[in-house]
């Protein structure tokens, strides 16, 4: 009995215990990643300052843990637009969060995207990406 006893009582201070333990948080490492693009505009392809083909362009992300559409965006525009992101690119907080304001230098709000052939289900420029996502 007292060994039943004393089993019941270990086993309630380790469920106690264990309810306060705090998982240890590590920092992430920056990472770099490249994702690829297939950019249109007017149902065309788009071509970049540089003449090429804007399908399955691919665009590096570096110096950061984690990525977003919004930095993807940016990154693209910074390699392939003519006078880079700041001419070409931009986002702004809204009613709905951040949205894309705009894109290749178009500012009608008439603009979509997809990740991954519409696989991943995207909410906004928030969407955090991944090394090889395919954005279109």
């Amino acid at each position: 009995m007292k060994k039943t006893r004393l089993f019941s009582l270990i086993l309630a201070l380790l469920m106690i215990f264990s309810a306060f333990y705090v998982t240890p948080v590590t920092a992430e490492e920056p990472q770099d990643i490249s994702v690829y693009f297939n950019v249109s505009v007017g149902g065309q392809i788009a071509y970049g300052k540089d003449g090429s083909m804007l399908a399955f362009a691919e665009a590096d992300l570096s110096g950061k843990e984690t990525y977003t559409l919004d930095d993807a965006f940016y990154a693209l525009h910074e390699k392939f637009y003519e006078g880079g992101a700041d001419a070409g690119y931009a986002s702004a907080d809204s009613y709905w969060g951040l949205s894309v304001i705009k894109f290749w230098g178009d500012e009608s709000g008439n603009f979509g995207y997809q990740v991954n052939a519409g696989n991943d289900y995207v909410e906004g420029p928030t969407h955090v990406i991944k090394e090889n996502d395919v954005i279109d």
